[in-house]
């Protein structure tokens, strides 16, 4: 990734390098499941939709880039789509499992990240000034605010935890500045951001630290003997 960054490449080969990112992303959700048995399935699972389908839509790009039907930007819209649906149900997974109970907090906070996946719908259905490459940016929001932030600051505390916000803040970071200077269907500095917040879910997922995410707040203090 360091390399792609330093060396400035643009187009296709970018866009290709992109998509490869994504899938050492994809590599480390079996390392977390496998290796280190975290107890987080359903968000794992949710993540490796997400890096799959925004790998597909890298993919979907080359052809683009190359002077290709217009029809395949609704396909590439479709994978987007597709990718952050699959985050928003990893993000409702880890609330669900990652509390003792299903409070009226918890399912404020489902009906939050409902609500932000709604928005991002109609920005993908062109009724927003955010358009499609700013369309994520009120889920990747939401999910910060609603589930990385308690994952990162609550118990157990992992590196994993701090990771995935890291991910989640440069990801926001990334497609926010390109929102806020109107660079959204340009390739900019901003770009390398987000490729940074897919390394930091490497990091999440390879980490040992991996095995606690999923696990409730109190589930150390059950297994403690008194």
């Amino acid at each position: 990734m360091a390399l792609v960054i330093v060396s400035g490449v643009q187009g296709t080969w970018r866009t290709a390098a992109e998509a490869a990112l994504f899938a050492a992303g994809l590599a480390a959700v079996p390392v977390a499941l496998r290796v280190h048995r975290s107890p987080a399935v359903a968000t794992w699972y949710g993540l490796a939709g997400c890096l799959f389908f925004f790998a597909l839509s890298s993919l979907t790009e080359i052809p683009l880039l190359r002077g290709g039907p217009s029809a395949i930007g609704t396909v590439e819209v479709a994978f987007d789509v597709a990718a952050y649906s699959c985050l928003l149900v990893a993000a409702v997974a880890q609330l669900l499992a990652g509390r003792p109970a299903r409070t009226l907090a918890t399912w404020l906070d489902i009906a939050g990240l409902v609500l932000a996946g709604a928005l991002a719908g109609l920005a993908f259905a062109g009724t927003t000034s955010l358009g499609d490459d700013g369309a994520g940016l009120p889920v990747l929001t939401a999910v910060v605010l609603l589930v990385c932030v308690p994952l990162a600051v609550g118990a157990p505390r992992s590196v994993s935890a701090g990771a995935l916000l890291a991910a989640g803040v440069l990801a926001v970071a990334g497609f926010g500045l390109q929102v806020a200077v109107g660079a959204t269907d340009e390739m900019t500095y901003f770009d390398d951001v987000t490729m940074f917040a897919v390394a930091a879910i490497v990091l999440a997922g390879r980490h040992p630290s991996a095995a606690r995410l999923g696990q409730r707040p109190d589930a150390d203090d059950l297994s403690t003997p008194g």
